[in-house]
């Protein structure tokens, strides 16, 4: 049974890792009146009604109390959802928390089907984590359909020996649109921006480096742990905290570059909110990025410092090239929120 006649149950767990794309998603199952499960300590809530449960109290010996309590609880909460005249549950889940395993686990023994969305296949450089990895796997073998963020994603899927992979279907980050786009003039002296966590694969030391000698007025550095890639430079600021949505946007719309240095990615949800705020932005050709813009949309470089050293002199340089980006990136994101609402609804009307 597709998911425009079932009763569909959301189920965000993650407390901050990919919130924008979860509730950017439960917006457009809106129409379909889904009910919602997030958890209670999320860093950002919905603006719309929900149900929360507590997952973590601040240690890891909370997490796996609860973890046991909940395995336990989990049948009788999804006993709720299928009550009344619609008996047809569908699980959907925009994001990986360890407890989709839990919820998998009760929903084929009750007929519920589960619609699951894979970011990442394997865990990224710095971040590796092979339980995560194996309870994705388990969650991705028992779904009726797999939803991959990226081509790139599904191959990885696809070639991995043993893994049992239902039905599947490629559905693109969506932009995450702002009612306010990206005007400021262009600049000889620009401010480069760099939004995430600090990790490895982000490409933080390359950027830094890169960016020294550049004819820059700053460069911000803003994201959790990103104080560890520090470098004393009085053009350089590091701001060390957790940046809420509106923060993101507040930053790419008084900065003139986006820069996006991975070294690896499988898709990236700062591309889709630089993409929506309509800042200019060198981004590396690595992994599922390419499949997010087209060339024209973006600064495209290697993932080393001589190509991203390039690739920012470039726009800083040339103020044709810096107001074409910005000029192509608007008319592809016009193209691509039609081209994805169509995607979207294919996904709706799989069986």
């Amino acid at each position: 049974m597709s998911l425009k006649k079932s009763k569909i149950l959301i189920i965000s767990l993650t407390r901050k890792g990919s919130i924008d794309y979860a509730i950017e998603m439960c917006k457009y199952f809106r129409p379909l009146s889904p009910a919602y499960i997030f958890a209670e300590n999320i860093r950002t809530r919905p603006p719309f009604e929900a149900d929360y449960i507590k997952t973590y109290s601040g240690s890891l010996f909370s997490f796996i109390l609860n973890s046991v309590l909940f395995f336990f609880k989990a049948p009788g909460i999804l006993r709720e959802f299928q009550s009344g005249p619609q008996k047809n549950l569908t699980i959907y889940f925009p994001v990986f928390h360890l407890w989709n395993i839990i919820w998998t686990f009760w929903a084929r023994r009750m007929n519920i089907d589960i619609v699951n969305t894979t970011h990442d296949f394997r865990t990224h450089k710095g971040e590796k984590n092979i339980l995560v990895e194996y309870l994705q796997r388990q969650v991705i073998s028992k779904s009726k359909i797999n939803v991959f963020l990226s081509d790139f994603v599904l191959d990885q899927a696809k070639k991995y020996t043993g893994l049992e992979l239902n039905k599947s279907f490629v559905l693109p980050h969506p932009i995450l649109e702002n009612e306010v786009t990206h005007n400021l003039p262009y600049s000889k002296k620009p401010s480069l921006l760099f939004l995430g966590r600090g990790v490895d694969y982000k490409g933080i030391s390359l950027l830094t480096e890169a960016s020294k000698g550049l004819s820059i007025s700053k460069l911000t550095v803003a994201g959790e742990n990103v104080s560890q890639y520090e470098v004393k430079d009085q053009h350089f600021l590091f701001v060390d905290k957790y940046i809420e949505k509106n923060e993101m946007v507040e930053l790419a719309l008084s900065h003139e570059i986006l820069v996006l240095p991975y070294t690896e990615a499988t898709q990236s949800g700062v591309l889709a909110l630089g993409a929506g705020a309509g800042i200019p932005m060198v981004i590396s050709r690595v992994g599922g990025l390419p499949e997010q813009l087209n060339e024209k949309s973006a600064q495209w470089t290697n993932a080393d410092v001589m190509a991203l050293k390039t690739g920012i002199s470039e726009l800083i340089n040339d103020e044709h090239k810096y107001l074409a980006v910005r000029r192509e990136l608007k008319l592809f994101c016009n193209q691509f929120q039609q081209d994805w609402e169509v995607k979207f609804n294919q996904m709706l009307n799989l069986e």
